[in-house]
């Protein structure tokens, strides 16, 4: 079934001829589908994610991820991908830009455990790992990006996300129009806001918080 799996995904990513503004290599595409069947190969043991489906998988999580590497600032230099989990936004973002330096925040040990399997998998040479709990990270730089994919409970980590946001110089948060309130009323006057409504999606956003310069 994963073979099966892997030469649908495969030709949904070779057809699209527009993915978040890019136009995905021969090689791109192969690290995704590697990507995919290395979810698909621990989801079982782990419960990564209940998208696996080829055509979702790819909206959801791999269009999604490239969506965010469209918005990033360019004096971005550093992106800290918060409570990783499968690796997204992460994963598909370092694909999309390879040469970015990315770290994946995992407190799970055996999801970073997977995360190093698909970091070495896919030679991703710019990606780093910390198997630890966000609070405990050092204050980032202004250089650096947050991102955060929401989840369950989202809203009572959110405060604790924003409080180590507060230096860096970029925060992307893929989730409802609730927690993009939040944001708003949380960090209203030190960063630009930008909501942008994900595709195939009746609640789901983008929302994009640059510091201002």
């Amino acid at each position: 079934m994963i073979a099966d799996h892997n030469t649908a995904l495969r030709d949904l990513l070779t057809a699209s001829n527009d993915f978040a503004g890019r136009t995905l290599s021969v090689e791109q595409i192969e690290q995704l589908v590697k990507y995919y069947a290395l979810v698909l190969k621990w989801n079982r043991a782990l419960n990564l994610t209940t998208i696996t489906q080829p055509e979702e998988f790819k909206q959801r999580h791999l269009y999604e991820s490239f969506l965010v590497a469209k918005y990033l600032s360019p004096s971005i230099r550093e992106a800290w991908d918060l409570g990783s989990g499968l690796g997204v936004p992460g994963i598909p973002l370092s694909v999309c830009e390879p040469t970015l330096q990315i770290k994946l925040v995992e407190a799970n040990h055996k999801k970073a455990i997977f995360l190093g399997e698909v970091v070495s998998g896919l030679e991703l040479k710019h990606v780093r790992i910390e198997n630890c709990r966000f609070e405990r990270l050092a204050a980032p730089t202004g250089e650096v990006a947050l991102m955060v994919r929401a989840v369950d409970k989202m809203g009572a980590m959110l405060s604790q996300i924003l409080r180590l946001g507060y230096s860096v110089g970029q925060l992307v948060i893929l989730g409802t129009d609730a927690l993009a309130k939040i944001v708003r009323q949380e960090i209203a006057g030190e960063f630009k806001l930008e909501i942008i409504a994900l595709p195939d999606s009746q609640n789901r956003f983008l929302i994009n918080a640059k510091r201002f310069t």
